[in-house]
């Protein structure tokens, strides 16, 4: 009995001991699971941080492709305008030159606007003489797609010198016209489209060798997308048709 009692003295005795044995493989233990929950939690951050780029990729080339579906379409079904001829007119008013302008695309040109000069260029320089320029524009109402070619008069009266002597061949010379036409699509945006011609004279009547207004060779820019233009001023004009 008194061996009983001496043991459960001993135990007694080393129980403080056996304790804070117990609380440090505690305090290890969790220790222990805590820094592998640490590296789990990162390990789980990371791979979040990759499944978000992998999707926000994901919305990028969807955005992407979906633009690209939409500019396609647009650019399938939206207004080509151009200028298509020219020539001299006189009429009881005085000298006039005449654009065609065409629309070759699916659907209307809001509105389009017109501008261009002359001037004397000599033979064999005319492609040279060809630069981009800025004209004072003239605004026309809507040109609708695929039908007979519209016709206007470009504003000449800047250049009756020039029209006066060229009523006659002018040697060495050639009378030589540049401008641009600039349009709105239904889609609201804006795009350019040059054009040049030459001839010899300014005459009227039958186009012959002499008073034909030819395409030169050139490098023109062709239905190009540009920022608005300032608003108009003065109101929309009236499409001045004339017959050929």
């Amino acid at each position: 009995m008194d061996r009983l009692i001496d043991a459960l003295r001993l135990v007694a005795a080393n129980l403080p001991a056996t304790k804070d044995l117990l609380d440090l493989q505690a305090q290890q233990d969790m220790a222990f699971w805590a820094k592998w929950m640490f590296w789990g939690t990162v390990v789980s951050i990371v791979l979040s941080a990759f499944a978000l780029l992998a999707v926000l990729g994901s919305l990028r080339q969807t955005s992407r492709a979906i633009g690209d579906a939409r500019k396609l379409g647009e650019d399938q079904t939206r207004a080509y305008v151009h200028v298509n001829s020219a020539k001299h007119s006189w009429t009881d008013v005085g000298y006039g030159l005449v654009l065609s302008i065409e629309n070759v695309g699916e659907t209307p040109a809001r509105v389009f606007e017109i501008g261009g000069r002359l001037q004397k260029a000599k033979i064999g320089e005319v492609s040279g003489v060809i630069v981009p320029a800025t004209y004072p524009m003239k605004r026309w109402a809507a040109v609708g797609p695929k039908v007979p070619a519209t016709t206007v008069r470009l504003d000449t009266a800047a250049f009756n010198d020039l029209i006066v002597e060229f009523r006659q061949p002018v040697a060495g010379h050639v009378l030589l016209l540049t401008g641009t036409v600039r349009y709105q699509d239904i889609y609201n945006k804006w795009f350019e489209t040059d054009f040049a011609f030459f001839s010899h004279t300014a005459i009227t009547g039958e186009p012959d060798r002499e008073s034909k207004l030819r395409r030169p060779t050139a490098q023109l820019r062709s239905y190009v997308s540009v920022e608005p233009p300032p608003a108009a001023k003065g109101e929309i004009s009236e499409k001045s048709e004339i017959d050929p």
